[in-house]
């Protein structure tokens, strides 16, 4: 009985030792596949930057600008696609399902609802993860994250680019152009999030 005993007992230990080693090499596939996704929505926005969109406000018959004019939310959409995300169609869905939380819509209009930061901000709050808008909080600002300034004026993109502050540039969209810059101190951040990761929805399109 004594010698079974002897057995098991470190068979138990190896299997929980296993187990942990598992665990902990989930979590690091898990955290390098997010963090390959953040870097696709960066790599999305620089693409973006290149077209050198003409800022140009108007209305599109099915949503997308479809003669590279746009405004500040069109950053936004664009940069998720190079994720395998469906902007649009994920912001439509929700308005669809949970009109009464957008107190800043009366009728939907899948044709411009999710170009308009306010409305971005109701989804983003109801979805995302909201996180510090304290820049002194130096950790919590990573590539691909989204930040809305003075409410729902304006909205960026966080790039892996960083300054001597080690705080990072942003890339946008204004009236000056589409770029990346050390403006991340432009105005007031009011929101600050990080899109969740989902399986099955990164790809590599970084050519």
């Amino acid at each position: 009985m004594k010698n079974k005993i002897i057995i098991i007992l470190p068979l138990v230990i190896i299997l929980g030792i296993l187990t942990i080693l598992n665990s902990k090499n989930e979590n690091k596939k898990e955290q390098s596949k997010e963090r390959n996704m953040q870097e696709q929505i960066v790599f999305g926005a620089r693409k973006y930057i290149e077209k050198k969109p003409i800022y140009y406000s108007r209305y599109y018959k099915g949503g997308y600008p479809n003669d590279n004019r746009g405004v500040c939310t069109d950053i936004i959409w664009y940069s998720f696609k190079y994720a395998g995300i469906n902007f649009k169609m994920k912001i439509d869905e929700d308005i669809r399902k949970n009109l009464k939380e957008y107190k800043t819509i009366t009728k939907p209009d899948p044709n411009i609802d999710f170009r308009r930061v306010r409305n971005i901000k109701i989804f983003l709050d109801r979805n995302a993860i909201s996180l510090t808008t304290n820049l002194e909080e130096k950790e919590m600002w990573q590539p691909g994250d989204i930040i809305i300034y003075n409410t729902d004026q304006h909205i960026a993109i966080l790039s892996d680019k960083k300054n001597e502050q080690n705080l990072p540039y942003i890339l946008h969209f204004n009236q000056e152009g589409a770029k990346e810059e050390d403006k991340i101190y432009k105005a007031e951040i009011t929101s600050h999030y990080r899109w969740p990761f989902e399986e099955n929805v990164v790809k590599n399109t970084s050519k």
